[in-house]
């Protein structure tokens, strides 16, 4: 028999003004950060096929010192900084590994999830496939093959990764054997909370422990809670006052985790694809009962779906690629992509805070915030000039037109650009193993390429087929 319980929550809606940033001056950074990415740019059918200016504004408010420490979804520690420990010796993402005693133990495992579409939703395929991250390309027969677009989740070294498909609610286990080689296991079917498919971005699941773990699911507006031990579902959780009459509800890619707090950054857009309305949120789920709170800002900038929790105790906010698209090809269909903040610990937004990004890059659109395996903030700077596609929101997000900025956040947030690096798509799914960081790097929807992320974009790691939406380091 299924359990299905319905949670209350708690919704506050804010309609403000905000003032005006008169000048902006760096701020220590010493973070501890978790980061969110924008798959949409590639997966959904995004619009904005228009053409407009760009303006820019900004204000600030005062701030506050309160510490704090946050994990990635996967649950590795980050206070510090970083996102967890080091894969290997060099930082890289093979190596290796030895215990504590300098002896070698086994070697590392990660589960690579790629998507090779085909002419339809019938010819696309996705493919499982274990790697020790020496490098190289990777080959798609030594993997699993799996029929539409999947995506890969798990906790890092539990010798599993759960995979679920958006052509059903099903998410299954597959095992790592002694051959390094994924076995399906046991499934788990979220049809009951009425969900029809997995789709979006691996970091919409979060594992709590190995007894319970959350989907968060923007089609049915809903908390799925699992247990990925028993491989049963255990209830939903309403989430029906994010939904908006011809809008679409989306999730970013990776909440951030504060104690028994989780908190995940709803975005959306209109049904057309045409329009990003200007309205932010968090929603904070208390891991310890599943209760859920939404804190909403109204009349802001919108698809603030890139969260980073600094060590003053805010999350701060920013718009992602595909909204800055947007507002760069039409700024009537969207606001100035802009940065915010949200008080983890009163659990309100700082209503006084809103910092345009334009105002940081000199007049040009930008966003996304990405976070290295050493905690650093970056911010994505749109180089309109390097874009020569249509007119249209999605094409431009995941164009190689965006420049790496790192971000010092604070009271009067400021940015400097990184020298040397090349021109990026703005869909970027970084993932976190042990303190070290990969950025999947997608060359138009034909391939990807893993990179080290510390102190800028660094090493080529792989390469494979397909766009590699889901990283997870197995063993």
């Amino acid at each position: 028999m299924y359990q299905q319980h319905e949670q209350e929550f708690i919704m506050k809606s804010k309609h403000s003004h905000y003032l005006t940033l008169a000048s902006l001056v760096s701020l220590s950074a010493g973070l501890s950060l978790s980061a969110c990415k924008g798959e949409d740019a590639v997966e959904d059918g995004m619009g904005g096929d228009a053409s407009g200016g760009m303006g820019g504004k900004s204000s600030g408010g005062g701030g506050r010192s309160s510490g704090g420490s946050s994990t990635n979804a996967g649950g590795a520690s980050l206070a510090g900084g970083g996102q967890g420990g080091d894969p290997t010796s060099s930082g890289g993402l093979g190596g290796e590994p030895t215990s504590s005693g300098g002896a070698p133990t086994e070697p590392a495992v990660y589960g690579v999830v790629t998507q090779v579409f085909g002419t339809d939703a019938g010819d696309t395929f996705s493919y499982l496939v274990p790697t020790d991250g020496s490098g190289g390309e990777l080959d798609l027969d030594e993997g699993t093959e799996i029929l539409g677009r999947a995506l890969g989740v798990g906790i890092p070294g539990s010798g599993s990764i759960y995979v679920g498909v958006d052509s059903g609610p099903t998410v299954t286990r597959y095992d790592l054997n002694s051959e390094g080689q994924f076995e399906a296991g046991p499934s788990v079917s979220f049809f009951p909370a009425g969900v029809t498919g997995i789709g979006e971005y691996a970091g919409q699941f979060h594992f709590v422990s190995e007894e319970k773990a959350y989907f968060f699911d923007g089609s049915t507006a809903q908390l799925i809670v699992w247990n990925p031990k028993e491989m049963t579902y255990e209830k939903k959780v309403s989430l029906a006052s994010l939904v908006h009459p011809d809008e679409l509800l989306t999730f970013g890619a990776v909440p951030i985790v504060s104690g028994d707090k989780v908190m995940m950054f709803p975005g959306w857009r209109s049904s057309d694809n045409l329009v990003v309305p200007s309205r932010a949120a968090v929603v904070t789920v208390d891991t310890t009962d599943d209760s859920v709170e939404i804190d909403v800002l109204e009349d802001r900038c919108g698809y603030t779906r890139d969260g980073v929790l600094a060590d003053d105790g805010f999350v701060y906010l920013a718009t992602e690629a595909y909204g800055a698209a947007v507002y760069e090809l039409n700024d009537a269909n969207a606001d100035a992509p802009c940065l915010l903040r949200f008080d983890v610990e009163s659990g309100e937004f700082d209503e006084s805070f809103q910092v345009d990004i334009p105002s940081l890059f000199d007049g040009d659109s930008g966003g996304s915030l990405l976070v290295d395996g050493q905690g650093r903030p970056y911010l994505l700077r749109l180089d309109a000039s390097l874009y020569a596609g249509p007119p249209a929101g999605r094409p431009m997000a995941s164009s190689k037109s965006w420049l790496l900025a790192r971000l010092n956040p604070g009271d009067d947030p400021t940015v400097e650009m990184v020298e040397g690096t090349p021109a990026l798509p703005g869909s970027i799914l970084v993932q976190y193993f042990d303190g070290g960081a990969i950025a999947p790097i997608f060359a138009g929807q034909t391939s990807t390429e893993l990179f080290q992320f510390s102190d800028g974009l660094g090493d080529s790691l792989a390469s494979v087929d397909g766009l590699a939406f889901s990283v997870v380091k197995v063993r």
